[in-house]
């Protein structure tokens, strides 16, 4: 399997879980206020981890480059301004 694809599966499956818990803590804080403390503290929480799996995931990938590799394939340069 491709990297690329083994990564779009693995993004689906947590949001898949995050999901399924989101709706799982919604059924059982359904008569909760929207300003109860720990249905507020609940979906911080998971966003917070949303985040926190949204900004590793690249920094990963990114962390695995070679830098002179990278900068090979930047497309601009001092001479190029207009």
């Amino acid at each position: 399997m491709r990297k690329k694809n083994r990564s779009f599966l693995l993004m689906s499956l947590i949001s898949a879980s995050l999901l399924v818990s989101v709706f799982t803590i919604v059924q059982a804080q359904s008569p909760a206020a929207p300003a109860d403390p720990l249905t507020l503290a609940s979906v911080v929480v998971l966003l917070g981890l949303i985040a926190l799996l949204a900004s590793y995931i690249p920094a990963r990938r990114a962390s695995r480059l070679d830098p002179v590799v990278a900068s090979r394939h930047v497309s601009w340069s001092p001479d190029s301004e207009a």
